[in-house]
C-alpha cells in the first residue's frame, strides 16, 4: 500500500522536486540519491522528496540544499525570485517554458541581421567592447548563443558537462556565422578552451553567470591564451584530462 502511495504521489506535479531538479547534475539526473550525498540529506528525506511528492521541507534542510548548492533558500522554499542571488530578487522563477523553447529553436538571432558579412575581423578584436557597431553585434551573436543553449536547457530541465556545453556552443557559434556568411579569423582550440574554462569554474562552483558576462570573460581568457601559448597549453592538458576522466 505504501509502495503504490509513493508511486502515485511521484508522478504528480511537485513544484519542490522541479526547482531541486535544476541544482543536480546530470549525472545526478541519472541517480538522483548522489545528489542528496552531495548535499549532506538522508536518504529518508530525499525519498519523501522524490517519490513520495513532499512538498515542502524544514528550514534547516531547506539552508542545508542552500548551502551546498549556492541556490537561494527563498527560490527553493517559495520558488519566488532567482535561483541564484544575482538576478532581480523579485522575478518569479516559474517562467512559461514554452517560451524557452520557441526561442531555443531559432538557428539565427536576430542580433545577426545588422552584421556587414563582407567583413573578415579577428576573434579576439571582434570582441572588443568599445568596436565600432558591427564587432558589437559579433558580441551579441556569441551571447545568443547560450543564451538559445541555456533557455532549452532550462525548459526540460537538463545540464550539459563543461566540455560537451563548450563543444556546443563553439558549434552553435560557427553555424550562426556560416549562416550570415561572416568569416571570421579565428583560433578554434583557443576560443573552445576559453569557453571551457567558464564552464568548468562554473560546474565545479555551482553558480550561475548571465550569458552577458560569460562573453565578457570568454573575450579576455581567449585573449590571454592567444598571447600567451604556456597558459593555452595548461589548460588544454586539463581539457584532455577532464574528458579521459568522463
Amino acid at each position: 500500500m505504501s509502495s503504490q502511495f509513493g508511486k502515485n504521489n511521484s508522478e504528480l506535479n511537485n513544484p519542490l522536486k522541479e526547482r531541486i531538479k535544476l541544482l543536480m547534475t546530470a549525472e545526478e539526473l541519472e541517480k538522483p540519491y548522489s545528489f542528496a550525498t552531495r548535499v549532506g540529506l538522508s536518504k529518508g528525506t530525499f525519498t519523501g522528496i522524490w517519490v513520495e511528492g513532499r512538498t515542502s521541507l524544514q528550514k534547516k534542510t531547506i539552508d542545508k540544499i542552500a548551502e551546498a548548492t549556492g541556490a537561494d533558500p527563498v527560490w527553493l522554499m517559495t520558488g519566488e525570485r532567482e535561483p541564484f542571488k544575482e538576478g532581480q530578487s523579485s522575478q518569479k522563477v516559474e517562467q512559461p517554458r514554452e517560451k524557452y523553447v520557441i526561442e531555443a529553436v531559432q538557428i539565427k538571432p536576430k542580433q545577426a541581421k545588422n552584421v556587414d558579412s563582407s567583413d573578415k575581423l579577428a576573434f579576439k578584436t571582434a570582441l572588443e567592447p568599445q568596436q565600432p557597431e558591427n564587432n558589437q553585434d559579433l558580441r551579441k551573436l556569441l551571447t545568443a548563443c547560450y543564451e538559445s543553449t541555456e533557455g532549452a536547457l532550462y525548459a526540460t530541465y537538463r545540464m550539459m558537462d563543461p566540455d560537451d556545453k563548450s563543444e556546443f556552443i563553439l558549434k552553435f557559434y560557427k553555424a550562426i556565422l556560416a549562416e550570415e556568411n561572416i568569416n571570421l579569423d579565428i583560433d578554434e582550440d583557443t576560443l573552445l578552451l576559453a569557453i571551457f574554462t567558464i564552464e568548468v569554474a562554473l560546474y565545479y562552483s555551482r553558480r550561475v553567470m548571465s550569458p552577458e558576462s560569460k562573453t565578457e570573460l570568454i573575450t579576455d581568457i581567449y585573449k590571454q591564451y592567444d598571447s600567451k601559448p604556456e597558459m593555452k597549453q595548461q589548460t588544454l592538458n586539463e581539457y584532455k584530462e577532464y574528458k579521459r576522466r568522463k
